[in-house]
């Protein structure tokens, strides 16, 4: 499903606008000609990918990957005292050629983790939810113009909880963290290409 994942810690491309700390930019693969389908199964997870490219009046691809898993066999192999814990995720692209100029794609990813440790005297868990979703607008105005259209949305969720009640010493305590983002953002980028190479 990933194609090519990128690391900018300094010196960004201009196409990343005003970025100050860090960017990460994941690419998925591109919808294949062909429809393409596989399963997976092991014992850390199950996954199903689909993709591929139906031709018409309007050409149009599609790209479409989820999966579920949980470390339970895992922990008991390493005799963790950590409880079953799962993830899941799933992500969809839909590519349509609206004329030989003109090219719009919509995406989204969610994701989900949920981890839990349990033990008579201490106790913490985290869960973090994470959906984004993309609409993406590709225009060649002409041989020397092209520009690009991108709206986006986000939304993160995090929650931590921890407890530690030791008796013996008199020590104990009680941590919550907590952190909700959501952000919608516009991006419109022009090219123009002089000469005639």
């Amino acid at each position: 499903t990933v194609d090519s994942i990128d690391v900018y810690t300094g010196g960004f491309p201009v196409r990343y606008g005003n970025r100050m700390s860090g960017v990460i930019d994941i690419r998925t693969n591109e919808p294949r000609h062909t429809f393409d389908t596989e399963f997976g199964y092991s014992n850390f997870s199950t996954f199903i990918n689909t993709r591929g490219r139906a031709s018409g009046e309007r050409d149009v691809g599609w790209l479409l990957s989820a999966r579920r898993g949980g470390l339970e066999e895992l922990t008991q192999f390493l005799d963790t005292r950590v409880n079953n814990p799962e993830y899941s995720d799933v992500v969809g692209r839909v590519e349509l050629a609206l004329d030989k100029n003109k090219h719009v794609s919509i995406g989204g990813l969610t994701a989900r983790a949920d981890i839990r440790f349990v033990d008579i005297e201490e106790s913490a868990s985290s869960k973090i939810t994470s959906d984004y979703g993309w609409a993406r607008l590709d225009t060649e105005h002409n041989p020397h113009h092209s520009s690009v259209w991108i709206l986006s949305f986000s939304h993160i969720d995090r929650e931590k909880e921890g407890s530690s009640e030791i008796e013996d010493n008199g020590k104990g305590g009680w941590s919550r963290y907590s952190q909700r983002v959501k952000r919608l953002l516009l991006q419109g980028d022009h090219s123009w290409r002089i000469g005639n190479g």
